[in-house]
C-alpha cells in the first residue's frame, strides 16, 4: 500500500495544466483506500474481538478501537501541518 501513497505523491510533479494531474492523484488515493479496506483497515475490530479472553474482551476491544480512532485522529490533525511544512510529495512520502 505504500507504493500507492508514493505514486500519489509523485503525481504532484505532473503539471497542473495537465488533465491527468488531479485524476492520477485521486486514482492512487482511491486504490490506497480500496487496499486498506480489504487489508489492514478492519484488523483492529476483527482481531481484537478474538484476541482477548471472554473475561477481558469488552475492555480489550474498547481499548483497541479507541487506539485506532486516536491514531486516525492524529493522522488527520497532522496532515495539514505536513502539507505546509513539506511539499505534498513529501507529506505523502512520509506517510508511505
Amino acid at each position: 500500500m505504500a507504493w500507492t501513497l508514493l505514486a500519489a505523491g509523485f503525481c504532484f510533479y505532473i503539471p497542473e495544466s495537465s488533465r491527468a494531474h488531479v485524476g492520477m492523484i485521486a486514482f492512487f488515493i482511491y486504490v490506497f483506500t480500496a487496499l486498506y479496506s480489504i487489508g489492514q483497515g478492519p484488523v483492529a475490530f476483527v482481531y481484537s474481538a478474538e484476541a482477548f479472553p471472554l473475561s477481558h474482551r469488552e475492555i480489550g476491544n474498547s481499548w483497541a478501537v479507541s487506539a485506532t480512532f486516536a491514531l486516525s485522529s492524529a493522522l488527520s490533525l497532522t496532515f495539514p501541518l505536513m502539507l505546509s511544512t513539506f511539499t505534498p510529495t513529501g507529506a505523502f512520502g512520509f506517510y508511505a
